[in-house]
């Protein structure tokens, strides 16, 4: 199930890292302090780490089929997004594949009858 993640080769340096890559040891810090009652920016550190997000679909370059994996949490539709690659592979049987992605680029990837509710 795992061996999709490779969409693209490794090679191409104008695209993001490959998710197996992907590590988040300072974020994962941050968010342990922050879940501790310390003051943390989690939002800017979201915003500039890059993330983890599970498909449901397959990844190919134009992204036409990428499902990302929705739940709803207090009847809000939330997107699943992780630290890591090993985090997101401990999410759910439905996941096939993931993405490594920005996170300021996160938000064009959610479909839209999801962000509205």
């Amino acid at each position: 199930m795992w061996g999709r993640l490779r969409p693209r080769s490794p090679r191409q340096p104008e695209l993001p890292p490959l998710p197996e890559t992907v590590t988040n040891p300072a974020l994962e810090s941050l968010m342990a302090r922050g879940a501790q009652g310390e003051p943390v920016d989690l939002a800017g550190a979201l915003l500039e780490a890059t993330l983890v997000m599970p498909t449901s679909g397959p990844v190919v370059v134009d992204l036409q089929d990428f499902a990302p994996l929705l739940y709803a949490r207090d009847q809000v539709q939330m997107v699943a997004v992780f630290t890591s690659l090993d985090r997101a592979r401990s999410a759910t049987d439905l996941v096939t594949g993931a993405l490594a992605v920005p996170g300021r680029g996160l938000l064009p990837l959610v479909p839209e009858a999801s962000a509205s509710g």
